[in-house]
């Protein structure tokens, strides 16, 4: 039988788009898998507690604008604060977002990794976009609240998230455990490493188990498998082109962790 040889390419002839690096230099609004992340920073810095109620209308209005549910004909009423999460609730998050310090949420999701590179071992690193505070205005801060108004990598998002699932640590990321050489010598060896606390076990424990809902009884159903227990929170982020959100785009997104009891893996899609 006769081999095919790989056809060659140039590399000069592919769009730029073709050899980026999605997972690191894409930058894009994250939408509701932002939520867990901005609750647990509003619940560290004590702006809402475990044990609150909202009452959420299909629209609410803050400053110049409206926030709306996703689907702007049903509201969700009097929800807990973990059924904010469960059924992705914008205008409850909105409610948390407006009573935040700009300040304060910014460092914390400045220490997060948002705004930032990552030293990751790949090039083309985007910082994604978190506003200064100081531009935080009128509805700003419920967008925020709800993961619009900054963009994000998928990997700013995975490692923060990481950070939820793990009991509150910022790790580094790294792309491959160990490397060897024809010889079989390691070469290279990627090490855990952790940068900094960013949110206390208590509540990455709380978020844990409202992302485990979602799944079970919430946005997130169809993440449900048999063979382990997922827990994740699902995204549909609406897509901005020249400064207005484009009618009928969206990205689609979900980000979960497995096995819930004791999270070995994580992974955005």
């Amino acid at each position: 039988t006769r081999t095919r040889r790989p056809s060659s390419t140039n590399r000069k002839s592919l769009a730029l788009e073709a050899l980026s690096n999605a997972a690191v230099s894409r930058a894009y609004e994250p939408g509701s898998t932002f939520k867990p992340i901005y609750m647990a920073i509003a619940l560290d810095r004590g702006i809402v507690r475990k044990d609150e109620r909202f009452f959420c209308p299909a629209k609410y209005k803050v400053a110049d604008g409206f926030i709306r549910e996703s689907d702007a004909r049903i509201a969700l009423g009097d929800v807990s604060t973990a059924q904010l999460l469960i059924k992705s609730s914008n205008v409850g998050m909105a409610q948390i977002g407006i009573r935040a310090s700009n300040t304060a949420t910014y460092e914390s999701l400045k220490a997060l990794g948002f705004g930032q590179e990552s030293d990751i071992e790949l090039p083309g690193v985007a910082r994604g976009l978190l506003p200064y505070p100081e531009n935080w205005r009128g509805i700003t801060p419920a967008n925020i609240a709800i993961g619009q108004g900054l963009a994000v990598t998928p990997l700013q998002l995975t490692t923060a998230m990481s950070a939820i699932v793990n009991g509150g640590k910022l790790m580094s990321p790294y792309i491959v455990k160990e490397a060897v050489n024809s010889l079989g010598e390691v070469v290279y060896r990627g090490e855990p490493k952790i940068m900094r606390e960013v949110i206390t076990p208590d509540t990455t424990a709380w978020i844990r188990q409202a992302m485990r809902m979602v799944v079970t009884e919430g946005t997130g159903k169809r993440a449900a498998v048999s063979s382990t227990n997922i827990a994740g929170k699902t995204g549909t982020a609406q897509v901005a082109e020249g400064g207005k959100y484009a009618k009928g785009k969206y990205v689609g997104s979900f980000i979960g962790f497995w096995p819930y009891e004791d999270p070995k893996y994580i992974m955005l899609i």
